[in-house]
């Protein structure tokens, strides 16, 4: 899992877009615009993932008042570089550590004002059980992948990768509050099924329910594929996480 240093901002918000420029570096500053997961105790703000600049490293910072949490992306770019020629990955999540609790403040994009959604960490499941050789690769706020940030419902993905066996096997559990895009099922359709005390749906390598106001799936490789976890252990991965 990838989430990388923390940092905390001021009282205010980071001269609004400004730019601090040295003889070595170009400091420039964005509204941090996609969704967000909120640990536990209030304390630690997860968010990502997000497109860096081409050279420099992008930090996640928040700048905080009585009332509200601002978010930014903080940019630190040389200031002598090459012609930019591929533009980078995603990078991955980053988490904030803020100086109180958040509590009833509003989470804010910095530069907008809008309010950012998020997800409590205690509604994130977390499996204690998983098949043999799938670890966790990344745990990240659901994010619409088709721009760089993208407002929109809270929720989370997660990302498991089984690379013991000669072909990679990837296992979602993605959690949203809003209407997820679950493939379409396999060749013999829908099964209703019971999870975690939940009516629910599966299909070949893919379970779906409702829990907590969030539409849940977990799912490995894809309907259409040949057939890589039995119904019963993709149910079994859900049940095995803390209620």
């Amino acid at each position: 899992m990838a989430c990388l240093a923390a940092c905390s901002g001021g009282t205010s918000g980071y001269g609004h877009r400004g730019i601090v420029a040295s003889d070595d570096q170009v400091v420039t500053y964005q509204g941090y615009s996609g969704t967000a997961i909120v640990s536990t105790d209030g304390r630690t703000v997860t968010v990502g993932p997000f497109v860096p600049p081409c050279f420099g490293t992008t930090t996640a910072v928040a700048a905080q008042t009585a009332t509200r949490v601002e978010l930014w992306l903080r940019d630190t770019v040389p200031a002598r570089h090459g012609v930019c020629q591929v533009m980078k990955a995603f990078a991955d999540s980053q988490q904030i550590r803020l100086q109180a609790p958040l509590g009833t403040r509003k989470l804010a994009d910095g530069a907008t004002g809008r309010a950012v959604a998020w997800i409590s960490a205690r509604l994130v499941l977390r499996p204690a059980e998983m098949p043999a050789g799938y670890l966790l690769r990344s745990r990240t706020p659901d994010v619409d992948f088709s721009g760089p940030q993208s407002p929109g419902p809270a929720g989370c993905v997660q990302l498991y990768l089984d690379d013991t066996r000669t072909a990679e096997h990837m296992l979602y559990i993605e959690q949203s509050a809003g209407r997820l895009r679950v493939p379409a099922p396999g060749p013999r359709g829908w099964t209703a099924i019971r999870i975690r005390g939940q009516p629910g749906l599966a299909t070949r390598n893919l379970i779906t329910w409702r829990e907590h106001g969030l539409t849940d799936y977990i799912a490995v490789d894809g309907p259409q594929w040949p057939q890589v976890l039995s119904t019963g252990q993709l149910i079994a991965i859900a049940d095995s996480a803390p209620a």
